[in-house]
Order: structure tokens, then sequence, then C-alpha cells
């Protein structure tokens, strides 16, 4: 049991120690956790799809984002025109 709280102590001062006062994150510490990444930006969030002149998202694209070296994308969304305004908030 001993060995487990040890364990844990020692996780939560790992945790509590990447974090600074204010509950954010160290950006040294931040740049550890980064991947290679890719935004998928002004796709999914104009109120409907290609509606800024970018092309539909297409599921290829995650294929040649892949090849290309991208280990995570950034997909924003915004769903505000597409879900119901009354329970269960259905999304389109």
């Amino acid at each position: 049991m001993k060995s487990k709280i040890a364990l844990f102590l020692t996780f939560l001062h790992q945790a509590v120690s990447m974090f600074n006062a204010s509950g954010q994150i160290k950006p040294a510490d931040a740049i550890k956790q980064m991947y290679k990444g890719i935004n998928l930006g002004n796709t999914l969030e104009p109120p409907n799809e290609a509606g800024w002149n970018n092309p539909k998202a297409e599921e290829y694209y995650f294929d040649l984002y892949k090849v290309a070296g991208f280990q995570c994308i950034r997909i924003p969304v915004r769903w505000d025109n597409h879900t119901s305004t009354i329970s269960p908030f259905k999304i389109d």
C-alpha cells in the first residue's frame, strides 16, 4: 500500500510541476507534448460546409496528411447552425 501511495504522490508531483501558479501548462512542457500537426480550419466552421471558399472535407485528405508526416489534425467545428433549438438538441 505504501508503494502505491508513493507512486501516486510522485505522479501528482510531476503533474503539478508541469503547471504554473495560474493553472496553465508551462510553454516548455507544452512543446514537449506537441506533435507535427495541421489545421483543417475554415472548413467545418462556416454556416454551411465549404461556405468560406474552402473545399468540402474529404476522407482521403487524412490519408494525404499522414503520408505528408502529420501526426495530429486540429478540426475546428462550429455546431450552432447545425443543432436543433429544442431538446434533445440533435445535430443535423
